[in-house]
Order: structure tokens, then sequence, then C-alpha cells
């Protein structure tokens, strides 16, 4: 079965630059992505399909490759100057971890020197670092 030619009709004061040129293309590639063939009367009057129009462009072979973004370490340093309880509202406004995720984080850094908080992108780890001394804690970034 044959698909039925859509013809496009140009109303008798539009034949002009703006017509053909940015809406009458905009309307012919909406019907022609469906694969329904169109009377282009304007431009040489034959009917062609997506099929016909794709067929003529040369396949370009396209080789995609994966970045992978480093990533790095926020980690939390203990110290004497700052409450325990400032520590973990610091922590769950910084990074909005729950209550206790941020007490198991300041505990193990209370406890062994030194605790991870989030492994994330260069930039986001710089900024929550930054945050983190916003706050008066010692924090570092390493790479992971």
């Amino acid at each position: 079965m044959e698909p039925m030619p859509v013809e496009i009709a140009l109303p008798p004061q539009r034949d002009d630059f703006l017509w053909d040129r940015h809406l009458l293309p905009d309307v012919k590639l909406h019907v022609e992505n469906f694969g329904i063939p169109v009377l282009d009367a304007v431009r040489g009057g034959h009917d062609r399909t997506m099929n016909e129009r794709s067929a003529t462009k040369p396949e370009i072979a396209v080789e995609r490759t994966t970045a992978h973004i480093p990533l790095y370490k926020v980690l939390l340093h203990n110290d004497d100057q700052n409450t325990m309880e400032h520590v973990v509202k610091s922590l769950m406004k910084v990074f909005r971890f729950g209550q206790a995720e941020s007490e198991r984080i300041m505990l193990e850094a209370h406890r062994s020197g030194m605790a991870l908080c989030i492994i994330e992108p260069l930039e986001q780890a710089e900024h929550h670092r930054d945050q983190l001394r916003s706050f008066s804690l010692i924090s570092s970034i390493e790479q992971a």
C-alpha cells in the first residue's frame, strides 16, 4: 500500500520570502519525520520521503568514548575547638545529611582523627570543603 501524498497549499498573500524560507520548511520537516511523502510545490514539485532524503546523506562513523571525571574525597578532621553538636549541625547544613549520618561522621572523626564525608568531583569537593571551613571546621580534599 503506497502512502498518500500530502499537499501543502500556500495562501495567496503569503507566497513571500518569510513563508518560503522560514515557515514552510518547518511544516515539511514535521510531516516528513513521519515518512509521509510531501508534494514540494515551492522547490521543484517532486514527492520525497524521509527515507529518500536520508539516503543521500553519507554515513559517518562516530566513535563514542566515555570520559571519567576524577573524584575527590572530602575529609573532616578532628578538632578540639568545636562542640560535637556544632559539628553535627554543620554537616547537616553543608551536605544535607540526616542526623544519624552526621553523628556517625562526627564520631568517626573524633575517634580516628579524620572521617570521609563524601566522594565527588573536584569543584563540588572544593565547595563543600570551603563550606565546612566557613563553619570553623578543619577539612581537606584528596583524590579518591
